[in-house]
This record gives structure tokens, C-alpha cells and sequence, in this order.
């Protein structure tokens, strides 16, 4: 019991002091959006698509309404071998007074997509989003103007939108979780976490850098970004606390659907190099298994449930704190009400994406890979 007790209070000491650090860093209020550069840079959207000819239209509609000079910005559209109308949907846009230009994969996979992508683009910012992303008319505008010389990449804001259920609710929080980590580890200079849905970096910062993609694994184009940006240019990475960038998606529609794209994200982690990376995602993982494996000792100990209580509280204080002030940024507070029902399920889900993602094979629209 008193070794159950010390192991509880050393990680609830632990997550505590990481948490409360980020939202010491998380501003409480959305800072005034910079001035814009004149003249503004010249902007390369770039987009990796597979079989998406329900959600391309929403997204090329978005972009013909930006607000940003249309001489100013282009798109690129990479086909990753789709097997819909989507190419044929993407051409038809093309020359609907937008910049709109459409590509072949030459390889396979979004890494190779967005290679392609980058060979052609011209802009001093290449931004990237998803194709099942929809974006306000002032998407392109807000995270342009937070990019200036030395800055080597800009993380932006993505959001669930829940239509209906619990469940959906449920993944909206969680998602809205590793937003917050992401933008609060970036406000304090140790940005551990990013979305490739909403991203932008220097062009000639990158063609400096060559980042390696890792190719050899499925997912992770945007984290092994993070991860050599950071390494070379450590003050370079800013997150961009503007509710105009932000991102929207829609949450998995099955239970199996959101495993398979949770795994696939945490396949990744056998690519992170960056002892903060590394470090944060242990401390989280411990902290949750600790949590599981503790209740389970609790059914035969019940004193166990002592040091159950103990982290669980100390957890669920310090997320709710950090949580609540990111959702106030973007206005999604009514988030809040899933919080407890995520805390209680969220060590077993942990555990088990945890673990899936290390041995199971990832599975993305008819694809399998590591």
C-alpha cells in the first residue's frame, strides 16, 4: 500500500508540474492578430488526397472563398492513387479563378504526395491541410500573418465538430486535449505535438533542412516536420492562437474507424527522437497505466483505491484547468460537459491504442503499413 501511495503521488507530482507549466504559458486571452507583412508572402497550399470526392468539394469551395490576394497564393492537389471521381472533381476547380493545380503521386502514400507537391511549389509559406478539412475565409489570411523571417513553422489550431452522440462528444474532448498539449507545449518553447491538418513552414527553411520523413513508416509527415524544425531551429515554432485559422474535421464515424486512425498516429512514435517528445509521451503514458493498473490491484487490495483516487484527482484537476483555458480560446467550452466520462475512460483507451500502435499493423483507406 505505502508503495502504491509513493508510486501515485510521484506521477501525480509529476503530471501536476508539466501541466501546470503549460497553462502557465497558455495565454487567457487571444492575442491580438499580428500586422500583416506588405507586401503579403506568396502562399503554397499543398493537399494530399485519396478517395475524397464526398469532402473536396466543401474544401474548394473554402478556398475560393479566402479573403487572401488571389495573386498571392496557389494550390496544389496531389491524387494518392484514388479510386473515386476525386482527381476529376479537383480538375473541375481548376481555373475557377484560383490558382488550383492537380498532380499524380509518383510513389504511394501521403509522404510521397506531399514530396511531389513540394517539387513544384513557388510560395515563401507552404501551408498544409487535410481534404476532409473545411476553413473560413480567413484561414490562408491569419496564418500568413503570423509567419514572419525566423520563424521556421507555424502550428495551427484543428477542431472535432460533433454532430451527434456521446461518443462523438467524447472524441471532440479528447482530440481537443492534444490540441491544448500542443499549443501550450509551443507557448512555453517545447512544442511536443503537432497536426498535419493545419501546418505551415518556411519554404527556404525547409529546402535548407531536407527533414527525412521517415518513409519507412506510414504516418507521421507532420511530427518528423516538428522534430527537425525543432532540432535546428529551436525558437522557430509558434503556435498560431487565432480562432480565423482554425481547422475543422469531423470525428470517425465507428468505433473501429477511431481506433485505426489513433493507431496509426501512435505508430508513429517509434520515429521520435526529441527527448521532450519522448519524455512527455512516457510521463503520460505511466500516468495512465498507472491509473488501470491500480484500479485492477484495487478489485483484490482495496486499500488500492486510496492511490486510484489520489492520481485520478490530481489528473482531472490539472487537465481541467489546462482544458479549460484552451477551449476558451477558440469558444468551445460546451466541450466540458464530456470531461469526467473522458477522464474515467481515458487510461483504457491509452493502454490499448498504446500498445495497438506498436504491434498492429496500420490500416488507412484500403492500405496497410507499420
Amino acid at each position: 500500500m505505502n508503495a502504491a501511495l509513493a508510486l501515485a503521488s510521484a506521477l501525480a507530482l509529476a503530471y501536476a508540474a508539466l501541466v501546470l507549466r503549460y497553462w502557465r504559458a497558455l495565454p487567457k486571452r487571444p492575442p491580438a492578430p499580428p500586422a500583416a507583412l506588405d507586401p503579403p508572402p506568396r502562399v503554397s497550399l499543398l493537399v494530399a488526397f485519396r478517395d475524397e470526392a464526398a469532402n473536396l468539394p466543401q474544401l474548394l469551395d473554402d478556398l475560393l472563398a479566402q479573403d487572401y490576394p488571389r495573386d498571392r497564393w496557389e494550390v496544389w492537389l496531389v491524387d494518392d492513387h484514388s479510386q473515386d471521381d476525386s482527381p476529376q472533381i479537383a480538375r473541375n476547380w481548376a481555373g475557377k479563378g484560383l490558382e488550383i493545380n492537380v498532380l499524380e503521386n509518383p510513389g504511394q502514400g501521403k509522404k510521397s504526395a506531399l514530396a511531389a507537391a513540394r517539387q513544384h511549389a513557388t510560395g515563401q509559406l507552404w501551408l498544409q491541410t487535410d481534404a476532409d478539412c473545411r476553413l473560413g475565409p480567413g484561414w490562408v489570411s491569419s496564418m500568413a500573418a503570423a509567419w514572419r523571417p525566423g520563424v521556421a513553422m507555424l502550428l495551427g489550431p484543428v477542431a472535432l465538430e460533433p454532430s451527434r452522440g456521446l461518443g462523438q462528444c467524447l472524441q471532440a474532448l479528447e482530440f481537443a486535449s492534444l490540441l491544448a498539449s500542443t499549443a501550450a507545449s509551443a507557448c512555453a518553447g517545447q512544442p511536443i505535438l503537432c497536426n498535419g491538418a493545419n501546418l505551415a513552414y518556411d519554404a527556404q527553411a525547409w529546402r535548407q533542412l531536407r527533414p527525412d520523413d521517415r518513409p519507412d513508416l506510414a504516418s507521421g509527415d507532420d511530427m518528423f516536420l516538428l522534430q527537425a524544425f525543432k532540432k535546428a531551429q529551436p525558437g522557430g515554432i509558434r503556435f498560431v492562437l487565432d480562432a480565423r485559422a482554425l481547422a475543422r474535421t469531423r470525428p470517425q464515424p465507428t468505433l473501429r474507424a477511431f481506433f485505426d486512425q489513433r493507431t496509426r498516429w501512435t505508430s508513429k512514435s517509434r520515429g521520435y527522437t526529441d527527448p521532450w517528445i519522448v519524455g512527455v509521451a512516457l510521463l503520460v503514458l505511466l500516468v495512465n497505466l498507472a491509473l488501470l493498473g491500480l484500479a485492477l490491484g484495487g478489485f483484490v487490495h482495496p486499500r488500492l483505491w486510496w492511490a486510484v483516487l489520489l492520481l485520478l484527482l490530481v489528473k482531472s484537476l490539472a487537465d481541467r484547468l489546462l482544458l479549460g483555458r484552451y477551449l476558451a480560446l477558440f469558444g468551445m467550452g460546451r466541450l466540458l460537459r464530456c470531461f469526467m466520462p473522458t477522464q474515467l475512460l481515458y487510461p483504457l483507451y491509452v493502454g490499448l491504442v498504446g500498445l495497438l500502435g506498436q504491434f498492429r499493423p496500420v490500416n488507412w483507406k484500403g492500405r496497410r503499413g507499420r
